[in-house]
């Protein structure tokens, strides 16, 4: 399985890595995806393109476990828009998401129930997304395998399903990206599927983190959202550049 070619680059799994670093594309083989991922983005997010006064968010959506050479996209999630008008999408076999949304900070319920996935919030800010190359990528995480993965990131950890847990993907170079006291991981993306202590990544994932009045806030400089929702069991994926 291929993946979406990238020129510039929340999650209930039915409605929130790395296109950045080496694209991804359509299963039916061929480039096909240059033309629509290249600048022509930027005209056809005008007020009278497919998206109206929106914009077209495009990403890629995987497997934890996916590598270049081993790619998983994870296909059939839904993503829906939790505010009117309620658009939602679905992804493609190589997990390729394509939604126009409104040009304002907005979250998505992500479902994915027939493997199934652990449910996310997208929080989408135009900041970050609707920019020239402002693709994305983010990592589902298979329900069935949650602890085992985050036993490999720490022995003995396990996923609270009473708890929320935050992934940051970050664009660009990476910047140190912080969670109040919460202990953090990082993963360089792409073909990184091991994770290490630290603040500073591609990916930035903040495990079991207590869900209180259901909010929290991002520390550091970047562009992007810093008040970010938390819910019990679920995935809060933030992109940022």
């Amino acid at each position: 399985m291929t993946r979406l070619a990238a020129t510039v680059i929340t999650v209930t799994v039915v409605a929130t890595a790395g296109c950045t670093l080496s694209g991804c594309s359509d299963d039916t083989g061929g480039d096909i995806d240059a033309a629509i991922d290249a600048p022509v983005d930027v005209a056809i997010d005008t007020a009278d393109g497919p998206c109206g006064a929106g914009y077209q968010m495009t990403g890629e959506y995987i497997d934890w476990e996916a590598t270049t050479s081993m790619f998983d996209g994870v296909e059939d999630a839904t993503w829906t828009l939790t505010t009117a008008p309620n658009t939602s999408a679905m992804t493609a076999p190589n997990g390729r998401i394509i939604i126009c949304l409104p040009r304002e900070t907005v979250t998505l319920t992500v479902e994915q129930t027939a493997t199934p996935y652990v449910s996310a919030i997208f929080v989408a800010d135009p900041a970050v997304l609707a920019v020239p190359g402002g693709i994305f990528s983010a990592r589902g995480l298979k329900s069935a395998e949650a602890d085992t993965a985050y036993d490999e990131i720490m022995t003995g950890m396990s996923f609270d399903t009473g708890a929320a847990h935050v992934f940051v993907y970050k664009r660009g170079t990476p910047t140190a990206v912080t969670l109040g006291a919460q202990a953090s991981y990082v993963s360089d993306g792409d073909d990184d599927t091991t994770w290490e202590a630290g603040s500073s990544g591609t990916f930035v994932l903040f495990p079991n983190v207590p869900v209180a009045n259901g909010t929290a806030t991002l520390g550091g400089t970047f562009t992007g959202p810093t008040t970010i929702p938390l819910e019990a069991g679920k995935l809060t994926i933030v992109p940022i550049s």
